[in-house]
C-alpha cells in the first residue's frame, strides 16, 4: 500500500493498493474527497497493464482509457464520449505508469517516459551495462525481456494457460543452487547472490513474477537438474 499526502495536512490525500503480480499490478485507489478517503476505485489492466478502465464499488464503470502505442491517452466516461481530463484525478494509466499532468510525462521509477517522443528522456542509470544506447529499452527485446526497475534486464519464459499468463525469469544463472523468490525480496536476493559469488557460492536466482499456474515449463526444475538444490524465499511471513 502507498500513501500519498499533500503538504502539511495529516489527512491522506490518496491511498493506492498494489497486487503481487508485477510491480505496476494496480488493485485500487481510495482518494479523499468530501471525507478522507472515501472515494474508492478499482483498475482494470490488460495484459499489458495498461488501466483500461475504473469501476466503482459497485462494479460499474466510471472512466476509460484507450491508448496509442506509444502510449498517447484518450479518456472516456461509461458510455465512450470523450473527455479531456479525467473526471476522477486518475494518474496511472499506460503501463500501470504513473502520469505526470504538468509535465506530460510517465514517471517510470528511475526514468521518465515521453508519449509525444515516444521514447525515454533520461538515460538508463545501468549505463552501458544496458546496452550501447543509454535511451533504449532491454535490447529493443520487450517480448522476451522487461526490466521493472530500469536496472537490469531479465530474460523470461512467458506461457499462456486458459488465458493466464505466467512469467519466470531466470536474473541470475549458477551451478551451486537454485533460489527463487519474487516480489519484495527478490533484490535482497540477487545482492545476496553477488556476495556470496565472491566466496565462489555460485547461484542461480529465478524470479516467479506470477504464481498461477507456476512454472508450467518447468524451468526451476531445468535447474535443479543443474544445481541439485532448491531454496525458496518468500516475502510473506506470519
Amino acid at each position: 500500500m502507498l500513501e500519498e499526502r499533500i503538504g502539511t495536512f495529516t489527512t491522506p490525500a490518496e491511498h493506492h493498493l498494489w497486487g503481487t503480480r508485477y510491480i505496476d499490478d494496480l488493485i485500487c485507489r481510495d482518494r479523499s474527497t468530501t471525507s478522507p478517503l472515501i472515494e474508492r476505485l478499482y483498475a482494470m489492466q490488460d495484459a499489458n497493464w495498461n488501466v483500461t478502465g475504473i469501476t466503482s464499488v459497485s462494479g460499474s464503470v466510471s472512466e476509460r482509457y484507450e491508448y496509442d502505442p506509444y502510449g498517447n491517452t484518450t479518456i472516456y466516461d461509461a458510455t465512450y464520449n470523450t473527455r479531456t481530463t479525467s473526471a476522477y484525478n486518475w494518474k496511472t494509466t499506460y503501463c500501470g505508469y504513473r502520469w505526470d499532468t504538468d509535465s506530460g510525462l510517465y514517471q517510470v521509477r528511475n526514468r521518465y517516459y515521453s508519449p509525444k517522443l515516444g521514447t525515454w528522456i533520461t538515460r538508463d542509470p545501468i549505463g552501458y551495462k544496458g546496452g550501447i544506447n543509454l535511451y533504449e529499452y532491454v535490447s529493443s527485446g520487450p517480448i522476451d525481456n522487461n526490466d521493472p526497475l530500469g536496472l537490469e534486464k531479465l530474460h523470461l519464459t512467458i506461457s499462456f494457460v486458459d488465458d493466464i499468463v505466467t512469467y519466470a525469469a531466470a536474473v541470475g544463472e549458477g551451478a551451486d543452487i537454485t533460489v527463487v523468490s519474487y516480489g519484495s525480496t527478490l533484490r535482497i536476493v540477487q545482492e545476496t547472490a553477488k556476495q556470496l559469488l565472491q566466496a565462489n557460492i555460485d547461484i542461480e536466482v529465478i524470479d516467479v513474477q506470477s504464481l498461477l499456474p507456476f512454472d508450467i515449463n518447468h524451468d526451476i526444475v531445468k535447474s535443479l537438474q543443474k544445481t541439485n538444490k532448491l531454496l525458496i524465499i518468500d516475502e510473506d511471513v506470519p
